[in-house]
């Protein structure tokens, strides 16, 4: 009976460690880049505004194209009236977010929200990525 238990018992290790190492590996895909998830184009609804008094100036629709530049950059390009300048990547829990100076540029999933502005006159972008 011993004799048995103790081949059982090989049986099962052995069958243990011939089935851990067959399991496939996963592949190792480096560092991912997060703007990935970004790149594209948004139709969006731009509402300049006074900040100070809170008086819309000019609303308009917009279709803005994001793309990748240098290792943590976006360009976002193709707007009609304004030039919005390159943003970079700035670590947020929630949402990832993008900054410049006087730009904050935040994703929700393929929602794009853009505040720009120098002065007391500012836009804002309002948009959803384009499928």
């Amino acid at each position: 009976m011993k004799r048995i238990l103790s081949r059982s018992g090989f049986a099962f290790c052995f069958s243990i460690l011939i089935l851990t190492a067959c399991q496939k590996e996963e592949p190792y895909l480096g560092k991912v880049d997060v703007r990935d998830m970004y790149v594209g184009d948004y139709i969006c609804d731009v509402t300049k505004k006074n900040f100070q008094t809170d008086v819309i100036l000019n609303s308009y629709q917009d279709t803005l194209k994001i793309v990748k530049q240098g290792d943590d950059k976006l360009i976002i390009s193709k707007t009609q009236y304004i030039q919005l300048p390159e943003v970079k990547y700035q670590e947020n829990g929630s949402h990832p977010m993008y900054v410049t100076l006087a730009t904050v540029v935040v994703f929700d999933k393929d929602n794009l929200n853009i505040t720009h502005g120098h002065d007391t006159a500012f836009y804002e972008f309002k948009g959803i990525r384009k499928r």
